[in-house]
């Protein structure tokens, strides 16, 4: 059993890697035209970003990665991805400002590490408190 439940996990690890991808994709997107193109400040762009990819995450993870829940596609459900979703984006600004500020990192590499270390701890959250 412990294994079934091992392989499990690791399935839906993998969707969740490429459903991150593609939205990391677009939150980079996002990121780079509001700075650049919009001359927005890159601390609002990244809320602006990752509020837009956290929405478009909770889909995707409900329909492709998660698919063995019990948790049904509701509103409750989504505002709890969305609470979720702020503590994520208090690490995720957190780290952009440190490693801007502190650090000198360009935003766009700032943007890289805060990713990196929001990405698994946004997984096990979401899996263990939303969709188990």
């Amino acid at each position: 059993m412990e294994n079934v439940n091992i392989l499990r996990l690791s399935k839906e690890y993998f969707r969740y890697c490429i459903v991150g991808a593609i939205v990391t994709g677009i939150d980079f997107l996002l990121l780079i035209c509001e700075v650049e193109l919009l001359h927005i400040h890159y601390l609002t762009a990244a809320f602006i970003s990752y509020t837009t990819a956290t929405v478009i995450h909770y889909f995707l993870s409900a329909k492709y990665v998660f698919t063995e829940s019990e948790t049904e596609q509701n509103f409750s459900a989504f505002m709890i991805f969305l609470l979720l979703g702020v503590l994520g984006l208090g690490l995720y600004e957190l780290m952009m400002f440190l490693s801007v500020h502190s650090l000198g990192m360009h935003y766009i590499l700032a943007k890289v590490f805060a990713t990196g270390v929001s990405f698994t701890f946004n997984f096990l959250y979401r899996k263990y408190l939303l969709f188990n």
